[in-house]
């Protein structure tokens, strides 16, 4: 089962740990948005959601669907038969769909009037 850490304590005020379909949506939307360069010993993980597709276009679509397939393949080699989906909608917010074990794991993104990109849902 799938364990993942995180920067906030449970009712118990211990490490909160995240497992199995919370634990990898959570791997999954920080590889999503990590910044390529970010992490010195991995200069190369990441998508950089934010960074590098902030004014997706149709002819990007295919690029990032490629890129997120390739960052999973490469740093989470456990998940390498994930399904990619990205989807670009008419107000310009992106729908990314990841199939992973028969389980869809939904990100969605709206852009702000400052043209800042926010995740409005997860689901899975």
């Amino acid at each position: 089962m799938q364990k993942e850490y995180v920067l906030s304590l449970n009712d118990f005020r211990e490490p909160k740990v995240l497992e199995g379909k919370a634990a990898i949506a959570t791997i999954l939307v920080r590889l999503i948005l990590l910044n390529p360069g970010t992490i010195p010993d991995r200069p190369l993980m990441g998508v950089g959601l934010v960074e590098k597709y902030r004014y997706s276009f149709k002819e990007n679509v295919d690029e990032l669907r490629k890129e997120i397939k390739r960052q999973i393949q490469t740093y989470l080699p456990r998940y390498q038969g994930a399904e990619v989906n990205v989807l670009l909608n008419k107000d310009n917010s992106l729908t990314i769909g990841i199939e992973i074990d028969e389980v869809l794991y939904q990100l969605e993104t709206s852009e702000l009037l400052d043209n800042q990109l926010e995740m409005n849902n997860l689901s899975e």
